[in-house]
């Protein structure tokens, strides 16, 4: 039997079947040949592509803020490597003897850290720390350690338990006598940090008094000293995909190795740029994988469900493959690195070429069970879908192609490769996918025709499209209200991984004000303009602090340095070495007793804020006692008491030594991370809003700075920046994307009606996934700004088919009881799979993008499903 006339009788449908007739001839060759391409390409584009995970990079570096964020990091190129590490411990002591430790094993590995600067071991700020305080604040602290100085020394000239309970004593009497705090800062705050330790060691856990906290009582973990921080300039091997790893890994292993009495109580975390971008693309190729896999598994599933057989899906899936290989060496070769959007190109390709080969194949298979040969069969499908698939990869490439022209260059690049992916999974579907159904004797099957989906979806518009049209349009009105309602977020920190350690770390050093990753910053001609713009900064509201190297350098020197000398004078005699023999386990426990006591009577006195805490350290104490505790564990509780003391006394005689300060005397490390090398200075902005939760305040933060200095860059100008552009992009590519395809349209259908029923489901289909947005609390970002432009270069494909169908047959009606209607479905459930599977990663850049286009095929498949086979129904087009 032959093939019907009317499927060759043009141009296009004649080549086409010829395409198909020579794919089958020589199946062989071509199946053999395509499988080596593949193995050849795979093995360059292994070895070649890498990925970036920089999102400003994703922007045209022809963008004012990009140039000025580009001359920015050259200055100080170190930003781009400085590894942060973040020392908490459960006290100011553990945390800055851990610090120590671990800046001195980094400072041994050279090679691998180039420098590591530690402040808080630095001997600048253990010198220089009290001048850096305002005056009030430095005069508080002051009279704090002044007024501790009798209690302090007791307790230093008899370092024991009999030494702590005679300060305490000593303490009590004084609240007890005159009301005061026996000097020390809070002594209700002393009481209950000691009952904490000796209820942490009655049950063997661990605990140490901080005598820093004692004696300075800060809640800020990093003012206390109970957070260090340590940056640490790392070498990136950029031969790696992550180029950061070997550095990171090798901090990991060092921290793992820290000796336990160390290492109790404290925790280590890595942030910085380089630990980000790491972070990222582990979420990314993690994800990805994943996603991949998943998304591989479910079109299986698919096909074979469709095909209903063991062949034909196979041989789609080779041909996929081929092709997806093909596509990741075009990538290689043409773009070598990927970006963080760009990367997703694998699980696009699957999601749309796939449809190509359903096409292909339900329509093969349903010229087979009408009779016809196997070649005759090829050729058949090839001439009926041929055009059709052209036609669809070409609409689905400018959707692809459609931010080319935009700015955003991080879905230009996505889009440049999945184009080209359009063109090669088109190639290979007519070219591999005969072949490989030849040498695999691909059968009929019982997919055929098309079956009880395409007669119940007829059934089911029989005499009811006028209505499906008019239900389509009250959505329409009603989507179209909603759409404006939809909100953007372009902040890049939203499209990392919140649970990655990097970023977990970044944002609470952010909320404690430790971290600059929302700090705008100005580069000055030298320091004295730096200064100069610093001073008018922070004139304004929106600014909490505009700093350059010159605030390391303490203001009111003069009087901070008197206030510290009489500190010092008064202080030094309290910690003469004169240290009183060590007592017996008698005389301990019957000091405690006597402290006890005390407490008992601290208790008593009504509204005494210390009552509380007398009682809960008076029950501990009475505890011990009854325990009755041997010289062992009366020694181990000592040096959870008094162990942290010497260093506590140590930092508070370095601070009394300080002296005049210049700048000169800043650290060549810190001055380095100010300074450029070009003698150009650094202001660095912080806002008093937190601007990283409210995008208002960031702009008005952004736009207040830039009214003084207007050239000022970070994060904040790029999340303004970046979102403008990125929005800009948006309805540029969407413009295109419609303004091409509909012409497209045009040309090939020459009918208005083909156009405007090609086009109307699509429009709904958009109206309705802004207004899932809008409802679901889904804004466009970064990564899924390209669905929509992206769903009008798919959504055309099903139009594109179903009108192609109905000229060949001559109705609507057979067009929707043909196999067409079918292959839609299963082609929008294979695409529908494909993506979902993207928002399982958990890189929320990625996920957002799945999400989306989940929501976006959804809609499309329930439009092409009822409302354009309504819209044929209702205005007919008819062959021509």
């Amino acid at each position: 039997m032959t093939a019907p006339p009317h499927h060759e009788t043009s141009a296009a449908g004649r080549f086409f079947a010829q395409w198909g007739r020579i794919a089958h001839r020589f199946a062989w060759p071509i199946a053999v040949l395509g499988i080596l391409s593949a193995v050849a390409a795979g093995v360059y584009a292994a070895r070649t592509l890498g990925i970036d995970s920089d999102t400003v990079e994703m922007l045209s570096p022809e963008l004012e803020f990009r140039r000025l964020d580009t001359e920015l990091r050259a200055a100080f190129p170190r930003q781009a490597r400085d590894l942060v590490a973040v020392v908490d411990g459960d006290t100011p002591e553990q945390a800055e003897r851990a610090a120590l430790w671990l800046a001195e094993r980094f400072a041994a590995r050279p090679k691998l850290f180039r420098s590591v600067f530690h402040p808080g071991g630095d001997p600048f700020f253990r010198r220089n720390g009290l001048l850096l305080l305002p005056v009030d604040e430095l005069e508080e602290t002051a009279e704090r350690i002044v007024a501790a100085q009798p209690f302090l020394g007791t307790v230093w000239q008899d370092r024991s338990i009999r030494g702590l309970a005679d300060m305490l004593s000593l303490a009590a009497d004084k609240r007890i006598e005159d009301g005061e705090g026996g000097g020390l800062t809070d002594l209700a705050d002393a009481l209950a940090r000691i009952a904490a330790v000796i209820e942490a060691e009655a049950k063997r856990a661990p605990g140490a008094l901080s005598w820093m906290g004692l004696m300075f009582g800060s809640e800020d973990r990093r003012r206390s000293g109970a957070r260090q921080l340590i940056l640490v300039e790392i070498a990136l091997a950029f031969d790696e995909l992550r180029p950061a790893r070997q550095a990171i890994a090798a901090i990991r292993t060092i921290a793992a190795a820290m000796p336990v009495d160390i290492a109790q109580g404290v925790t280590v975390r890595l942030t910085g740029r380089p630990a980000l971008r790491h972070d990222e693309l582990r979420t990314v190729r993690s994800g990805m994988e994943i996603a991949g896999a998943l998304s591989l598994a479910l079109v299986i599933l698919l096909l074979f469900l469709c095909f209903r057989s063991f062949r034909m899906p196979l041989a789609v899936l080779a041909t996929l493959l081929v092709g997806l290989v093909w596509t990741a060496a075009f990538a290689a070769a043409t773009v070598r690195v990927l970006n963080l959007i760009s990367v997703a190109f694998a699980v696009l390709f699957i999601g749309l070429c796939v449809d190509f080969g359903i096409h292909y194949g339900l329509r093969y298979c349903e010229a087979a069970r009408d009779g016809l040969e196997r070649a005759t069969s090829s050729a058949l499908a090839a001439a009926s879908v041929g055009p059709g698939l052209a036609l669809a990869a070409f609409a689905a490439g400018i959707g692809f192609l459609s931010f080319l022209p935009t700015d955003y260059l991080g879905l230009a690049e996505l889009g440049f490769i999945a184009g080209a992916g359009m063109a090669i999974g088109f190639f290979s579907t007519l070219t591999l996918l005969p072949a490989f159904m030849s040498v695999l004797r691909v059968r009929a099957g019982s997919t055929g025709g098309g079956g009880r989906f395409a007669s119940r979806l007829a059934g089911l518009l029989e005499g009811r499209a006028r209505g499906v049209v008019a239900a389509g349009a009250v959505l329409f009105v009603a989507t179209a209200a909603l759409s404006p309602l939809v909100r953007f977020d372009f902040d890049p920190l939203h499209l990392k991984d919140p649970e990655s350690e990097s970023v977990e770390t970044v944002l609470e050093l952010v909320e404690d004000g430790d971290g600059d990753a929302y700090a705008m910053a100005h580069l000055a001609r030298s320091l004295e303009a730096a200064d100069a713009a610093a001073a008018r900064i922070e004139e304004l509201a929106e600014v909490d602090s505009a700093w350059t190297l010159s605030r390391f350098v303490p203001a009111d020197q003069e009087d901070k340095l008197e206030i510290v000398a009489e500190v010092a004078a008064l202080v030094a005699p309290a910690f003469v070495d004169d240290r009183a023999p060590p007592p017996t386990p008698a005389e301990s426990l019957a000091a405690l007793g006597g402290l006890r006591n005390k407490l008992d009577a601290l208790a008593g006195i009504g509204g005494a804020v210390e009552a509380g805490a007398a009682r809960r350290l008076a029950s501990a104490l009475a505890a011990l006692i009854a325990s009755d505790p041997g010289p062992a564990r009366l020694e181990g509780l000592a040096g959870r008491l008094l162990g942290n003391l010497p260093a506590a006394v140590g930092r508070l005689e370095d601070a009394l030594a300080a002296g005049p300060v210049g700048i000169a005397s800043v650290p060549a490390a810190l001055g380095e991370r100010w300074i450029a090398a070009d003698g150009r200075a650094k202001v660095e902005i912080r806002a008093v809003a937190p601007i990283h939760r409210d995008r208002d305040a960031l702009s008005r933060f952004v736009d207040a700075v830039r009214g003084e200095v207007p050239d000022a860059v970070g994060p904040p100008v790029t999340v303004l920046e970046a979102g403008d552009a990125v929005i800009g992009a948006f309805f540029r590519a969407t413009a295109i994307a419609v303004v091409a395809i509909a012409l497209l349209l045009a040309l090939t259908l020459r009918s208005v009606r083909s156009v405007a029923i090609g086009f109307l489901p699509l429009a709904l289909a958009a109206l309705v996934t802004v207004a899932a947005m809008v409802a679901g609390g889904l804004p466009f970002n970064h990564a899924n700004v390209i669905v929509l432009p992206l769903l009008f270069g798919l959504g055309v494909a099903n139009g594109i088919h179903l009108l192609a169908r109905e000229r060949r047959e001559g109705a609507a009606e057979d067009a929707i009881r043909s196999s067409t209607p079918r292959a839609v479905l299963y082609s929008a459930l294979t695409t529908l799979a494909s993506f979902a599977s993207l928002g399982i990663s958990s890189h929320p850049g990625t996920a957002s993008m799945g999400v989306l286009l989940t929501v976006a095929l959804l809609s499309l498949l329930a439009c092409s499903l009822t409302v354009l086979p309504a819209l044929m129904l209702t205005w007919p087009v008819g062959r021509r």
